[in-house]
C-alpha cells in the first residue's frame, strides 16, 4: 500500500486558501489520507463527469485547476506530472516538486 508523503508544507506559503489533489488512484484509504491532510480533489466518479460530458473532461478539468497553481507536486516519470510542472512553473512562477511512488521521497 502506497503511503501520501506529507509534502504539503513544501508547497507555497501558508497563505494558500486550498491544495487540490489529482490522481489516478481508486483506493478509498488512499483518498480517506489525502482528505486527513487537508487536500482537496474533484471526484469525478462521483461527480460522473466521464458520463455527464465524455472522456476528454476529466483530464481538461484537472489541468484548468493545476494551470491557475502556485504549486505543483508530482511523481517522477509521469508526463502528467511534467506536463503540469512546467506550466506551474513557466505560466505562475510557482514552486514545484517530484515525488518518487517508489520509496516515498
Amino acid at each position: 500500500m502506497f503511503s501520501l508523503p506529507r509534502v504539503g508544507h513544501l508547497v507555497g506559503p501558508a497563505w494558500l486558501s486550498s491544495k487540490n489533489f489529482s490522481a489516478d488512484e481508486n483506493s478509498p484509504d488512499f483518498w480517506d489520507d489525502v482528505k486527513s491532510q487537508g487536500w482537496l480533489h474533484i471526484n469525478h466518479t462521483q461527480e460522473q463527469t466521464l458520463e455527464r460530458f465524455g472522456e476528454w473532461y476529466p483530464p481538461l478539468i484537472d489541468v484548468v485547476i493545476q494551470s491557475m497553481a502556485v504549486g505543483f507536486v508530482g511523481t517522477e516519470d509521469s508526463t502528467f506530472s511534467l506536463v503540469s510542472q512546467r506550466r506551474v512553473e513557466d505560466w505562475n512562477g510557482g514552486l514545484v516538486l517530484s515525488v518518487n511512488v517508489q520509496n516515498g521521497t
